[in-house]
C-alpha cells in the first residue's frame, strides 16, 4: 500500500472503572446510551466531558431528572473556564444537578435501582437512581496515528491514541509499540 498518509482506525472501547462496570441494564457506557433499553427517570452521569455532558443534556431534555458528577472543579474541564462556567449555568437553568469536585466511590445495584455512593468534600452521601451512565471517556486501540512520508505536505486527520474524548488532547506512542521506520515519522493529532 502506498499513500502520502495512512491512518489506522481500529476503533475504541468505553473505559471501565472498578466497581462501576456497565451491565447494559442499570449501568450504561456510551454505546448502551446510544441504544437505551429504557428511558431513564432518574439518571446519574459520571463524568462531564464531551460524551457525558452530551448524554446528560439529551436525557435531561427528554425529561429525566439528571445529576452529573465530575471529579474536576468544573464541568467540561478541557474547555476554557469561561465556556465551562457558561455551560454549567445553562445546564443548571435547564434543571440538571451538577456536582463538581465529587467522585462516585461505589454503586450498589438492587433490583431496578442503583444506589450511588458519592464523595463530595470528604463526605460520602448516597443517592438512588434508576440508570447510571459511566461516561468517563474512551480508550483507543491504535486509532489516531498516521505514518506520514517525510517531505509530504498533507496530514491526515488524526485523533489521540489515548483518546479521552477531549478536544485538543495529545498522546505519545512508545517506540516499543511503533518502531521508527526509515523515512517515516508518526504524529499525534491536534483536534480543532
Amino acid at each position: 500500500m502506498t499513500a502520502k498518509s495512512i491512518v489506522l482506525a481500529t476503533g475504541a472501547r468505553a473505559r471501565e472503572l472498578p466497581g462501576l462496570e456497565p451491565d447494559g441494564k442499570l449501568v450504561w457506557n456510551y454505546k448502551h446510551a446510544l441504544v437505551p433499553p429504557h428511558m431513564p427517570k432518574k439518571l446519574l452521569v459520571i463524568g462531564s466531558g464531551a460524551i457525558g455532558i452530551e448524554f446528560a443534556s439529551f436525557f435531561n431534555t427528554l425529561g429525566a431528572k439528571t445529576t452529573v458528577v465530575e471529579v474536576m472543579d468544573r464541568v467540561l474541564p478541557v474547555e476554557d473556564a469561561e465556556i465551562s462556567a457558561f455551560a454549567k449555568k445553562q445546564f443548571v437553568k435547564q434543571g440538571m444537578t451538577i456536582m463538581e469536585k465529587a467522585a462516585v466511590k461505589k454503586l450498589d445495584r438492587k433490583g431496578s435501582t442503583v444506589t450511588a455512593h458519592i464523595e463530595v468534600g470528604g463526605k460520602v452521601e448516597t443517592q438512588e437512581f434508576d440508570t447510571v451512565i459511566s461516561a468517563v471517556g474512551i480508550v483507543g486501540n491504535t486509532e489516531g496515528w498516521a505514518w506520514k512520508r517525510r517531505g509530504s505536505r498533507s496530514t491526515a486527520p488524526m485523533s489521540s491514541r489515548t483518546n479521552t474524548a477531549a478536544p485538543g488532547s495529545r498522546a505519545s506512542v512508545p517506540s516499543a509499540i511503533w518502531p521508527a521506520r526509515p523515512g517515516w515519522r508518526t504524529r499525534p493529532a491536534m483536534r480543532a
